[in-house]
């Protein structure tokens, strides 16, 4: 079975975000209103270079993305709202990145019970060694120390 597709242009949509045209998604067909879907909408409005704009989608939109998913109108205008600056290029945002040390981020996260994400950014103000004591403290098996212990030799 074929999936139906939608005549959505989102590089257009995401621009009259920028313009915080509060009307696009209120003139837009039918057919157009179904291939608007606010997650994907708003993950490339995620892709934006300006900080106060991710501040504000945190605030602003975040909260509600889910709860209102069945009033895309709404959600859309929450978008507008958001923009700092016309004419603002997206990129799409990466969900996930690559994670260079691993097993050292896994060691701080369980040792100060933080997110692996808070981990990464506290990861440059330890040495190897005071990673391989947190390792003592929260009982890391041997076979689990030998791969870290060659992990750290790169860092």
């Amino acid at each position: 079975m074929k999936s139906k597709e939608y005549k959505l242009d989102i590089f257009e949509c995401l621009s009259q975000i920028s313009k915080k045209n509060i009307h696009y998604y209120d003139n837009l067909s039918d057919e157009q209103k179904k291939g608007f879907l606010s997650l994907i909408i708003s993950r490339w409005v995620y892709g934006t270079p300006h900080e106060l704009q991710i501040l504000l989608l945190n605030q602003v939109v975040n909260p509600y993305l889910f709860s209102l998913n069945k009033h895309p109108s709404l959600i859309y205008k929450l978008l507008t709202t958001t923009s700092v600056r016309p004419n603002t290029v997206y990129r799409w945002k990466a969900k996930q990145q690559d994670i260079k040390f691993p097993l050292s981020i896994n060691v701080i996260s369980k040792y100060y019970g933080i997110s692996k994400r808070e981990a990464i950014l506290h990861l440059p103000n330890y040495t190897a060694s005071d990673i391989l004591t947190m390792c003592a403290d929260i009982g890391l098996q041997t076979d689990e120390l030998k791969n870290l212990k060659i992990e750290l030799k790169k860092l």
